[in-house]
C-alpha cells in the first residue's frame, strides 16, 4: 500500500488529479448503486405488497377506502391506484359515457407511472457515463505517466 501512495505522490500533477477523478468518481459510483439497490428492492416489496392487498380485496371501493386514508403513503402502485380511482370517478359524474372515461383514467394512470419511473432512473445516467468515461480518463493518465517517465 505505501508503494502505490508513493508512486502517487512521485507522479505528475496531471496523473494526481486523474487519481482523484477516478478514486471520487468510483465513490459516487457506489453510493449511487447501493443507494439504487436499497429503492429497488423497497419497491419490489411496496410491489408485492399492493399486489397482495388488491388480490385479496373482493371490494375495489373499499380498496380504494383504506388506501386513501393513508394518503401519505410512498407506494407508487396505491398512487396510480387511486389517482386511477379519482379520475374515474369524476370523468363518469360529469359525463356518463364510458368511452370518455377510460381514455382519461389511463392518461392520468399514466402520467403517475412515468413519474415514478423516471424517478427509479434518474440517477442510472450518471452511472452509465461515469462508466463510459473513466476508462479514457484512466486511459488518459496511463499515456500522461508514460510520457512523463520517457522525458
Amino acid at each position: 500500500m505505501a508503494d502505490i501512495i508513493s508512486y502517487i505522490c512521485s507522479s505528475s500533477i496531471i496523473v494526481q488529479c486523474v487519481f482523484v477523478v477516478l478514486f471520487l468518481t468510483s465513490i459516487i459510483s457506489w453510493a449511487l448503486i447501493i443507494e439504487r439497490f436499497i429503492l429497488f428492492r423497497k419497491a419490489k416489496q411496496e410491489l408485492v405488497l399492493f399486489e397482495e392487498k388488491f388480490s385479496n380485496s373482493s371490494d375495489l371501493p373499499g380498496l380504494y377506502s383504506s388506501i386513501s386514508l393513508t394518503e401519505s403513503s410512498t407506494n407508487t402502485l396505491e398512487k396510480i391506484f387511486i389517482v386511477g380511482c379519482d379520475t374515474f370517478n369524476k370523468a363518469c359524474a360529469s359525463n356518463n359515457d364510458m368511452n370518455y372515461a377510460l381514455p382519461l383514467t389511463k392518461r392520468a394512470m399514466q402520467i403517475i407511472e412515468t413519474k415514478a419511473t423516471q424517478k427509479l432512473q434518474d440517477p442510472l445516467v450518471w452511472l452509465a457515463t461515469i462508466g463510459s468515461t473513466s476508462p479514457y480518463v484512466g486511459l488518459f493518465g496511463t499515456v500522461w505517466g508514460i510520457i512523463h517517465a520517457f522525458s
